[in-house]
C-alpha cells in the first residue's frame, strides 16, 4: 500500500505543480498582453508656468508670399521694447494679419498671403502722355508713381506705344536703374 500512496501523492502534487504553473504563467502573459498606458499629450508634459517668452535679443521676420508672382520676401525686424517677455498670445494680438508659423524665445516667424505682385515689379508705362516709371502695374490701386520721365510718348514709335500702354515688365532695382539709364541717353 506504501507504493499506492507514493504514487497518489506524487500524482497529486504533480497535478497541483501543473496546475499552479499555468495558472501563473497564463496571468504573467495576460498581463504583459495588456497594452501600455498611453503616454500623456505634450501638452501635459509641459507646465503652464514654463511658457515660451520672448528675450531682448528676439527677432521678427516677417514673411509675405504673393500669389501672382509666387515670390516670398523676408523682412527682419528687431523685437518692439513692448514685446519683451512677450508670450505667443501676445504676438498673435499684436499682429492679427500675420500668422505666427514658428515661436521661440529668440525667433519669431509670422507669414502672411497678399494678392498680386511683390514689391520688387516696376512696370514702364504712360502717365499724363510721358514715359513714366512704376511699382506695381499702372492703373490698380497698389501702383505708384516712381518717377515721370521727360520723354514724351508722342516721339517714339507706334510699336513702343503699344507697349507701354500695356505697361513693360521690369524685376529688380538693377533693371529699373537700367532703364533709368537708358531714357537719359
Amino acid at each position: 500500500m506504501s507504493k499506492y500512496l507514493t504514487f497518489r501523492v506524487a500524482i497529486i502534487g504533480i497535478i497541483v505543480f501543473t496546475v499552479t504553473f499555468l495558472y501563473f504563467s497564463q496571468t504573467s502573459t495576460h498581463q504583459e498582453a495588456e497594452p501600455p498606458q498611453s503616454p500623456k499629450n505634450e501638452e501635459e508634459l509641459v507646465d503652464e508656468s514654463q511658457e515660451v517668452i520672448l528675450i531682448p535679443e528676439a527677432r521678427l521676420i516677417f514673411k509675405t508670399y504673393y500669389e501672382e508672382c509666387a515670390h516670398l520676401i523676408e523682412v527682419e525686424k528687431p523685437l518692439l521694447k513692448d514685446l519683451i517677455g512677450a508670450n505667443r498670445k501676445k504676438i498673435e494680438e499684436k499682429y492679427p494679419e500675420w500668422a505666427v508659423i514658428s515661436f521661440e524665445k529668440d525667433l519669431v516667424e509670422l507669414k502672411k498671403v497678399e494678392k498680386g505682385l511683390c514689391p520688387e515689379h516696376y512696370f514702364i508705362g504712360i502717365k499724363d502722355g510721358y514715359v513714366t516709371l512704376f511699382q506695381g502695374k499702372p492703373g490698380t490701386p497698389n501702383a505708384k508713381i516712381i518717377e515721370k520721365t521727360d520723354v514724351s510718348v508722342d516721339s517714339l514709335r507706334q510699336t513702343d506705344k503699344l507697349l507701354l500702354e500695356k505697361g513693360i515688365e521690369v524685376y529688380g532695382k538693377e533693371q529699373l536703374e537700367k532703364v533709368r539709364e537708358g531714357f537719359t541717353n
